[in-house]
């Protein structure tokens, strides 16, 4: 009987051990990952402090709507109080997301916007949307989606927070 309970108490200490330990671990990523925003200030523009949750999930380094539209596809964030804004896809590969490598930055503040959250791939003519593993979802005209090709006039929303429409643009023409 002592041994079973010798056993149970060292099962008990190094399963109390490891929690400490993971905890320290977040914390050590989490402290490391404030210092990397303030050590390295991003090109991208500061959005302004915002009111609600959607105000704050306005992406980073946006054009203005009234701007010319871009020769390539863009999406435009709607939803918001404040004048829609578009976001050129210029590259091949658009990652959306909070963290701060993504090409279009959410807001911090909006945490059921997964870091990584999707990415937009072209493809020749076609843009492809691709679900990153978000905690909660990708939408597209309300369906959620792991993967969807995109038309003209299309409603992408992540995690039916922050909304953006998909303007193909070919060749730089408005309609």
């Amino acid at each position: 009987m002592p041994v079973i309970a010798l056993s149970v108490t060292a099962v008990l200490v190094v399963t109390i051990f490891i929690l400490v330990v993971i905890l320290v671990a977040f914390e050590v990523r989490r402290r490391q990952d404030q210092r990397h925003g303030a050590d390295q200030p991003s090109p991208r523009q500061s959005a302004p402090a915002a009111e609600t949750e959607k105000e704050r999930a306005r992406p980073q380094s946006p054009q203005p709507a009234g701007a010319a539209p871009p020769s390539t596809a863009y999406l435009q964030l709607v939803g918001t109080e404040r004048a829609p804004l578009r976001y050129p896809l210029k590259t091949a590969l658009v990652t959306i997301g909070r963290d701060a490598s993504c090409t279009i930055h959410v807001d911090e503040g909006v945490a059921s916007v997964s870091r990584r959250h999707a990415q937009i791939e072209r493809d020749g003519e076609d843009y492809i949307l691709t679900d990153l593993n978000s905690e909660n979802g990708l939408f597209v005209n309300g369906a959620r989606v792991g993967r969807n090709l995109l038309c003209d006039g299309a409603i992408i929303s992540l995690a039916q927070v922050v909304s953006f429409t998909f303007h193909a643009n070919p060749g730089g023409k408005t309609s």
